[in-house]
């Protein structure tokens, strides 16, 4: 995770931290190469699709365990939608993970990123080629979240932010 990735995070416990200190938060792409959710918010519970470090919760893509389904009051997703093949399943995830009225998180490299970034080594061979316009990621996740916050930043890296509450 980059700086500006920790700075974003940080200021999403800041600005929510009596609503996330007592909700369950889940951080979706949790194993920590350099880095993590865990390093701001140490009450998380991580997914990702490899074990590891920061790692609680072992999934398949497109698959959440049942007894995780409407469970959190939050997921927080670093960059882990960027490596996606399949944008419609990792939502879905994201979607079953939260209760009701939940708030998602997400960070992504903007359209303009041109960095290669690493990610675990996985049997499934994803790459980080999925990028967005900002108005094509609005409308991707509105029907299903109120688009609280979406922003682009472009300090050390571009990214896109956004903060969406479930509907529901």
């Amino acid at each position: 995770m980059h700086d500006a990735a920790r700075r974003a995070i940080a200021k999403f416990y800041f600005d929510n931290k009596q609503y996330l200190d007592s909700t369950r938060v889940a951080d979706m792409g949790a194993l920590n190469i350099n880095g993590s959710t865990r390093d701001v918010i140490p009450h998380v519970v991580g997914f990702d699709i490899v074990a590891g470090n920061g790692v609680d919760v072992v999934i398949a893509p497109g698959s959440i365990p049942d007894e995780h389904k409407q469970r959190y009051g939050a997921v927080v997703s670093c960059a882990s939608f960027t490596f996606c093949p399949d944008p419609a399943a990792y939502k879905k995830q994201l979607i079953e993970l939260l209760q009701p009225g939940g708030l998602l998180f997400l960070i992504m490299c903007s359209n303009k990123c041109r960095m290669q970034h690493s990610t675990s080594n996985n049997s499934y061979g994803f790459t980080d080629a999925f990028r967005l316009e900002l108005k094509d990621l609005e409308r991707f996740f509105s029907n299903e979240f109120e688009i609280l916050e979406l922003a682009e930043t472009n300090y050390e890296h571009p990214d896109f932010n956004l903060l969406g509450r479930l509907r529901g």
